[in-house]
């Protein structure tokens, strides 16, 4: 069986360096790109962890302001100021506590009704710091001083403290505070190393305080998070690392080169899997051959050059089977009137037995040719194979192709005739004798001519027990065939109970001759 397709040694190496190139390519790229995203996460965790010390260090610069601004609150002179309302003291009170905070903030002193009582700095109000301070105002029992500050405009946040009486309960005013966004961004700046960009955003998502956008277009790593007790929160973005590229490259050859050897390995097993495999299937193909039957079916090979044997091995295969057909034919043939010989009549008898068995309608004839001895004394060898061939021929072409005409002896014959009835078979038999004497007439042999005396029996399983029981019954209606001269045609269609019936010159029967001769 032809395969559909065969793939050379030559082929198969350049396939398998093929498949390992596309192989290493798709590994070495997803290995690049694992070890970039395992990179890139711990390079996010090391930036998620300097937003979280940033924040914590604009905590402190914003607590620090706030403790300052809760320290106006809880001087004994600006509760006095704020039961008096006296605007003049509060606004030099102002002026003198800014002071004690930056150099750009602005300070403001507020009743609990939201009117200004001094003012220093350029401190506004906006509505966020009334709606603040009235939230402070409103309290009946405040548990502690509380400090908020809240994003008022683009360049300034403030701080919002309200003042209680000295019993802690009771809101009397306010302190509000302002401070430029420059000292964030300038505390947001120190923070910074090159390249890293900071940006601080209120509760709303505006931007309070951000540094210059350094961090470059090649996607940043970023992290956010919230700086403590503001609402706002920071997030840092920082380009990524180049310190892996060094370790990208040199584990990423050695996983390349790694892979490529592994799959040029497994290709290499593979082949030789093939090549062995192959190579097996020829041996037992070649055994086959060796010891029979030859017409079997050539394995199917895919590899080039091991089918390169199979042209060779199949012209052997031929002329074996064709040296094994003749030695058939000369085993079974009998080489002087080329008809079967004994050995090829006894396996068809058998055979035709078992189809009587179920069924069929056999008949065998026996022929024996009279006075043979006489006719080899005068005619010599070479007559005497003349009148054999001549019988030969005449059963060969009397006969049907179904039936089966055979030489067992020196000068017996015999014939399976299938599908007969013996009481229709005197006809066919008188044609035989008459087709034998015509050609024997038609010679150069002389005068001299020989009969044939003809025993027919049909074959029943019922009588006979072995297909040699119904050759015998056949010897014994040639027994009597011979027993009256010769020339004559015995056909026994009822069963012979003549079990002692022997051969006129006391020889052993046909069937035991065939039987010895199988021995």
């Amino acid at each position: 069986m032809e395969p559909k397709g065969r793939l050379s040694l030559a082929q198969s190496n350049r396939h398998s360096l093929l498949i390992i190139l596309i192989a290493v390519t798709i590994a070495g790229a997803a290995g690049l790109w694992a070890i970039d995203r395992e990179t890139r996460l711990q390079e996010a965790a090391f930036v998620r962890q300097l937003v979280r010390t940033d924040a914590r260090l604009i905590t402190k610069l914003l607590a620090l302001h706030r403790d300052r601004v809760r320290d106006l609150t809880t001087r004994n002179d600006v509760q006095a100021l704020l039961r008096q309302r006296d605007r003049g003291s509060a606004g030099q009170w102002v002026k003198e506590m800014r002071g004690h905070l930056t150099a750009d903030a602005g300070l403001m002193l507020l009743d609990t009704d939201g009117r200004i009582l001094g003012n220093a700095g350029g401190s506004a109000l906006v509505p966020e710091t009334l709606t603040a301070q009235g939230q402070h105002s409103g309290r009946a029992r405040p548990a502690q001083s509380r400090v908020d500050w809240l994003s008022l405009s683009e360049d300034r946040y403030g701080i919002v403290a309200p003042v209680v009486d000295r019993a802690g309960k009771t809101p009397i005013g306010s302190v509000f505070a302002t401070f430029t966004l420059d000292s964030l961004r300038s505390a947001l700046q120190d923070f910074v190393e090159p390249g890293q960009r900071l940006v601080l955003r209120d509760a709303d998502g505006r931007i309070v305080a951000e540094t210059e956008d350094t961090a470059g277009r090649a996607r940043p790593i970023r992290a956010a998070t919230d700086v403590a007790g503001s609402g706002w929160q920071l997030e840092l973005a920082q380009p990524p690392g180049r310190r892996h590229v060094a370790y990208v490259i040199v584990v990423g050859a050695v996983s390349i080169v790694a892979l490529a050897a592994i799959v040029l390995m497994a290709f290499s097993l593979q082949l030789l899997r093939t090549t062995s495999r192959e190579l097996k299937h020829l041996t037992a193909y070649l055994d086959q051959i060796g010891s029979g039957p030859v017409a079997i079916q050539p394995p199917a090979i895919t590899l080039e050059e091991t089918g390169a044997f199979l042209p060779v091995i199949q012209r052997v295969s031929t002329a074996l089977h064709k040296k094994q057909k003749q030695i058939t034919e000369l085993s079974l043939t009998d080489q002087l009137t080329k008809l079967p010989n004994h050995f090829y009549f006894f396996e068809q008898l058998r055979h035709a037995y078992e189809l009587v068995r179920r069924g069929a309608s056999i008949c065998i004839l026996a022929v024996e040719i009279d006075d043979f001895q006489e006719a080899n004394d005068v005619l010599g060898r070479e007559g005497a194979d003349q009148i054999l061939q001549m019988l030969g021929e005449t059963l060969r072409t009397q006969t049907r192709k179904s039936d089966f005409a055979a030489r067992l002896s020196l000068y017996n014959f015999a014939t399976i005739f299938y599908n007969a009835k013996g009481e229709l078979m005197q006809p066919r038999l008188e044609q035989i004798q008459r087709d034998f004497d015509e050609r024997q007439r038609s010679s150069v042999l002389g005068p001299l001519r020989c009969t044939l005396s003809c025993g027919l029996v049909c074959i029943d399983v019922n009588r006979d027990k072995r297909a040699e029981d119904s050759l015998a019954q056949t010897e014994r209606a040639l027994h009597v065939a011979r027993a009256v001269g010769g020339n004559h045609i015995e056909i026994a269609i009822t069963p012979s109970t003549d079990a002692a019936a022997q051969d006129s010159d006391g020889g052993t029967n046909l069937s035991n001759k065939l039987v010895n001769k199988q021995l």
